[in-house]
């Protein structure tokens, strides 16, 4: 059968054809933890066009979509017992799943950026994209018994599926299984409900003039010197400044394009708003199987090790070289 006429496949097909890289332990394991997973991701794609037509009907109070976001994830994951555990970065503890303590494996989840805290809404009431993320682990603690904290603060090498959702104009699940397996992208077709194989074995393409960068330049002011010479640098180079203020969008569209995303510390900031363990870990491992590079400015993002849930980073990915250079601009300053 030619590539013309092969049917494209669905996630979970996909998913099959790749069993090869996922570890015999975890095998059967692997796909019902991704369709308890793209279910939550079509729920949240529903919740988020409503709640701009609620916002526009109704003058009741409506719930945040983050909270609503949350409890779908966690309703996906408890109900369906896909895994023994799992942590999200709008619960106080990880959640242990009691029928599923005969899992390997525990799931890390942030259900929504491109939002503010404190019960603020950001971007999405105005159709800008925002983003889920999803890291998978074989737990540390013995299977069959009760989950620790330890199985969800392991090193991001350690990882053994990631992937992410981004909910623009249309709604794109992107994952990995591992260094071997590559990026692949799923693109939701709204009314059949499927997740079809619409971008397969995504690199990031080589670095050209016209790659942007994504930083959020109202905080420049805050930049150390070094770095204001880098961000100057590029624009000075023509590159163009693309910051949405979602994460994962901005990290998708650099994906595709090349490009690199830059979350630095400031001098006002105790500590940066990105979460190591819930965002940059998993999509650092995204982008490195996709060819590019994270870092923290001095650390490689994927051989830290997380000291709790709620650790923060400065967060640098995109194409390595450009990477390289904000590198070595922070590096300076130390």
């Amino acid at each position: 059968m030619s590539e013309e006429t092969r049917p494209i496949p669905e996630l979970g097909e996909f998913i099959l054809s790749q069993k090869r890289f996922i570890p015999e332990a975890i095998r059967n394991e692997i796909i019902p933890v991704f369709t308890a997973f793209k279910l939550a991701a079509k729920v949240i794609t529903l919740e988020l066009s409503h709640s701009n037509t609620w916002d526009m009907t109704s003058d009741f109070h409506q719930e945040p979509v983050v909270s609503v976001a949350t409890q779908k994830l966690h309703e996906a994951f408890k109900n369906r017992c896909v895994v023994a555990g799992f942590a999200t970065s709008e619960d106080d503890e990880f959640v242990q799943v009691d029928a599923a303590l005969d899992k390997n494996l525990v799931a890390v989840v942030h259900p929504l950026d491109n939002f503010k805290g404190d019960g603020v809404e950001a971007d999405t009431h105005t159709n800008v994209s925002a983003g889920t993320t999803l890291a998978l682990y074989q737990r540390v603690s013995p299977v069959g018994g009760p989950v620790t904290a330890e199985d969800f603060l392991q090193k991001g090498d350690q990882m053994v599926a990631a992937a992410y959702v981004v909910y623009g104009s249309s709604t794109i699940l992107v994952m990995t299984l591992g260094k071997q397996a590559g990026v692949h992208g799923f693109t939701l077709d709204g009314g059949l409900g499927v997740f079809y194989l619409s971008h397969r074995d995504i690199r990031i393409p080589p670095t050209t003039s016209a790659a942007p960068f994504s930083v959020d330049l109202g905080k420049r002011r805050h930049f150390s010197k070094e770095l204001l010479a880098f961000v100057d640098d590029c624009q000075a180079k023509g590159r163009g400044l693309r910051y949405i203020g979602s994460v994962v969008a901005d990290v998708h569209r650099n994906l595709l394009k090349g490009g690199l995303f830059l979350y630095p510390p400031t001098f006002t900031e105790k500590r940066p708003s990105v979460y190591l363990v819930f965002q940059c870990i998993p999509l650092a491992f995204l982008i490195e199987n996709a060819g590019g590079e994270a870092s923290t400015g001095d650390s490689r993002i994927l051989g830290l090790e997380p000291e709790n849930l709620d650790s923060r980073c400065s967060f640098f990915a995109g194409s390595s070289d450009l990477v390289g250079g904000v590198k070595a601009a922070v590096m300076q300053k130390a």
